[in-house]
């Protein structure tokens, strides 16, 4: 959806008109789709997700978020839930983990809050975290998930969805998520 067709699906909610949701999660062609995301709309946010996960039935995921951090791995428990052998690899940055006071690698901080929330053992994952040398900034700063050609573009961090600031979910073309894959 185009920032135009964004402000005329908010404007219409404002104004008490609601379109439902469509019940397919994967853009197929070229085509994109999104869903916006308001302040308290955390698990319609949660839930796109789920479906997205259903719908695609990976094997991998590949997630971009440059301020994931432990509290996160909440996505994890959603993978573990609907694709139980679905391997994990997260790119997240090094800034973020500073920021958090926790020291690389940091390993120890996602494993500890991991026992935290689950009593089972999470997904297979890998970790990434990257900076820049200049200024240990992420060098990717959109979020995807992005698993078997298909994908979607998170608005905002994982931990920020339905929170505090309005934010959209979109379907990424095959096209589009098979080059983010590459």
């Amino acid at each position: 959806a185009t920032a135009c067709e964004l402000g005329v699906r908010l404007m219409s909610k404002s104004a008490g008109y609601q379109a439902g949701l469509g019940t397919s999660y994967i853009a197929t062609g070229t085509s994109e789709e999104s869903d916006a995301i308001e302040p308290g709309q955390r698990e319609k946010a949660l839930r796109i997700i789920a479906e997205w996960l259903r719908e695609v039935k990976p094997r991998y995921l590949k997630v971009c978020d440059p301020y994931f951090s432990p509290p996160d791995l909440d996505l994890l428990k959603l993978v573990l839930e609907i694709a139980p052998g679905c391997t994990v690899q997260i790119l997240t940055g090094e800034r973020k983990q500073r920021d958090l006071g926790l020291e690389l690698p940091c390993d120890s901080a996602y494993q500890q809050h991991w026992r935290s929330i689950s009593q089972h053992n999470p997904p297979e994952t890998n970790l990434v975290v990257a900076g820049l040398v200049k200024n240990t900034d992420c060098p990717v700063h959109e979020r995807w998930m992005l698993s078997n050609g298909y994908g979607l573009k998170l608005g905002t961090s994982f931990c920020g969805l339905g929170r505090s600031r309005v934010s959209e979910i979109t379907r990424l073309s095959q096209s589009v998520a098979q080059a983010r894959e590459a």
